[in-house]
């Protein structure tokens, strides 16, 4: 949602997610392209108030364009991760336990590591996806 003309931006799990120590979560579960423009095209809103999921919010535009922009590097960079790991001849399970290792087992919003694991592997099948099209 994106009431105006306060310009409070709503993405819900659209930005990823914030974990108490500032570190951004992707979470392009279903369609990694897709993800990716929205990120996008939250970008252009000019938001200047950004309320995320689990009572985070921020405010003033440069911090919310820096946060957005961040969230849409960083998605990036997990989508490359990944399909580098595809090329490599991984499968979904084994790319979703390395992820989980290196950047979600300490994630503290992103619940039990079984939906963790559930939510890499379609993190993953994402960008298989991406790279059969």
């Amino acid at each position: 949602f994106f009431l105006q003309p306060e310009k409070i931006l709503f993405p819900g799990d659209a930005a990823g997610l914030m974990d108490p120590d500032g570190t951004v979560r992707p979470l392009f579960f279903s369609n990694y392209i897709n993800y990716e423009n929205s990120l996008k095209r939250l970008i252009k809103l000019e938001a200047e108030v950004l309320a995320l999921p689990h009572n985070k919010f921020i405010k003033g535009r440069d911090k919310v364009d820096q946060y957005l922009n961040n969230s849409l590097e960083i998605t990036r960079t997990a989508g490359q991760e990944i399909a580098d790991y595809l090329n490599k001849g991984l499968n979904s399970i084994e790319i979703a336990e390395i992820l989980y290792s290196q950047k979600f087992a300490k994630a503290s919003f992103m619940g039990p590591r079984d939906a963790v694991m559930i939510n890499l592997k379609s993190m993953v099948n994402s960008v298989s996806i991406k790279q059969n099209n």
